[in-house]
């Protein structure tokens, strides 16, 4: 079953700021990932190439949500 978590979305850096500040605003870089999956994320245990994934993919609603 699939759970969609609305609450408590926060913005994801796929590269860091302190890594690539210059990059802080690129679409390419930036994911919305719920709090859960932000400390996977910056922990590595969402590869990167992952989330870059994320942001090529068309992005739709849940199921049953207009």
């Amino acid at each position: 079953e699939t759970i969609y978590n609305c609450m408590d979305i926060d913005a994801h850096h796929i590269v860091p700021l302190c890594e690539d500040y210059g990059r802080r605003l690129s679409n390419d870089n930036i994911v919305s990932l719920c709090r859960k999956h932000h400390k996977m994320a910056d922990a590595g245990k969402i590869p990167r190439s992952e989330q870059t994934e994320w942001t090529r993919e068309e992005h739709r609603a849940p199921p049953g949500v207009k």
